[in-house]
């Protein structure tokens, strides 16, 4: 089997855990899963520019143009972002419509390089959450899948490995209820939706799971940051032109 092209993927993760004193994002599992799947010879590399405590408004957007702009200079786009963003806004009670519409347009400039995206949910908070804290977790989240589907469930009810909803485009009523029941839809317009809420819900992982993976009530252990790879990974791989 002859090697593919290059496939290079932004990963805006840093991987915060044990009080800072390590990082592990799930890029180096992401990577991993990549080279175990495509052909030897392939170039495969996640390109990791994650930046722990950074909110959206404003920082990671500028940042992340920056890193567009630079890829288009040095020989080619990303074949895919995998954005997570929002969560130290909804920690401060930022303005969630706010924070939606400048998660729009890193979409819309991920799209106009030539990249496809991989936008994700924010994971969930086993913190207890004031009242702005907690809406703008919410709205936020809600936003994220009405965006992509709009039958979307407004909370975190999608379960399972690989759970991924796709843009909703001009799909027919068959093809929505199918995604709510099955949380996975083709991404006609190559983007996919990850949702982590629901993943790594502890009410959905058990006792035993959720004390694996979190390692506090923000942050996961690095077996957590595995894991958000391996899901990144399953929603990836019928869209990599794999035979």
């Amino acid at each position: 089997m002859c090697a593919l092209p290059p496939t290079p993927i932004l990963s805006l993760t840093e991987g915060y855990c044990l009080d800072g004193r390590r990082f592990h994002p799930y890029s180096i599992r992401l990577e991993e899963q990549l080279r175990g799947a495509f052909p030897r010879g392939s170039r495969i590399f996640v390109d990791q520019q994650g930046r722990s405590g950074e909110p959206v408004v404003p920082n990671m957007r500028e940042r992340l143009s920056r890193a567009l702009v630079r890829a288009a200079s040095d020989g080619g786009p990303f074949d895919w972002v995998c954005l997570l963003g929002g969560t130290n806004d909804a920690i401060c009670g930022a303005d969630a419509a706010e924070v939606l519409e400048a998660l729009d347009k890193m979409h819309a400039e991920i799209s106009s390089s030539g990249a496809r995206l991989v936008a994700m949910t924010l994971p969930p908070f086993l913190a207890p959450l004031g009242d702005a804290e907690r809406r703008a977790f919410y709205e936020i989240n809600s936003g994220l899948r009405q965006r992509f589907l709009p039958s979307a469930p407004l909370r975190g009810t999608v379960a399972g490995a690989g759970a991924a909803l796709g843009a909703a485009g001009a799909d027919s009523g068959g093809e929505r209820e199918e995604a709510a029941v099955s949380g996975v839809l083709q991404p006609p317009e190559g983007r996919l939706l990850v949702d982590l809420e629901a993943l790594l819900s502890p009410a959905a992982l058990g006792p035993a799971e959720a004390a694996r993976l979190w390692d506090d009530e923000v942050h996961l252990t690095p077996d957590g940051y595995g894991f958000v790879g391996d899901r990144i990974f399953e929603a990836l791989l019928p869209h990599l032109g794999l035979r």
